[in-house]
């Protein structure tokens, strides 16, 4: 399980130690990821934030925004 670190106004810690809001911190994949429960709490600890499940697990990508995105040429699956 991959675990984030968030504060009680619903903010994110982010891999650059500032707090961002949940859609942002997604759109830009900057929420901090934790794969040892032992760190997440310790570090939740130290900033005054609560450890909860990341809310984009890695080894998951999903393309959150594909309009977005620049489309690239068709591909025709067979």
């Amino acid at each position: 399980m991959t675990y984030a670190i968030k504060r009680s106004d619903g903010l994110y810690l982010t891999i650059e130690e500032t707090w961002t809001e949940l859609m942002p911190g997604l759109k830009a994949d900057s929420i901090r990821g934790y794969t040892e429960s032992e760190d997440v709490f310790k570090d939740a600890r130290q900033v005054g934030g609560i450890a909860v499940a990341h809310p984009w697990p890695a080894g998951k990508q999903r393309e959150l925004f594909p309009l977005w995105t620049e489309l690239g040429p068709e591909t025709k699956h067979e």
